[in-house]
Parts: C-alpha cells; structure tokens; sequence
C-alpha cells in the first residue's frame, strides 16, 4: 500500500508571522496529528480532504496498492 498527502501552503495559514507565534511547519504538524487522530486504520481507496486552521481544505490524503494488486 502506498499513503499520498499532499498538502498546498500558499494561503494565510502558512504564512509565518512572529506576531502570532506561528509557523508553516507547526499548521503543517497540526494538520499531519489531526489526520492521524482521525483515521484509525488506512485502507485501499481511503481517501479526504485535509483543513487548515481556518477550515479551508488545502489538501488531499488517499491510499493506493502500489502496482494495481
């Protein structure tokens, strides 16, 4: 099996401000921990969307079996 996530990082979430304290890599972090505490088990053809802290989906997670078996 073979788990893709994609993630885009152009909109404001991941914009790095010294201000507010945080950063790319912790919406990054935050977003990889919520996926894991939301799928207990990966299986062939799961797929989602995953969400920034603002609730826009930003990206794609899917499970495949490498070589079509």
């Amino acid at each position: 099996m073979k788990l893709t996530i994609t993630i885009e990082m152009d909109n404001a979430a991941f914009q790095t401000g010294v201000e507010d304290g945080w950063s790319r890599h912790e919406e990054v972090e935050r977003i990889l921990f919520d996926l894991c505490r939301r799928v207990s088990e990966f299986n062939p053809g799961d797929s989602g969307k995953l969400r920034d802290v603002n609730g826009n989906t930003v990206g794609l997670w899917e499970v495949a079996v490498e070589g079509g078996r």
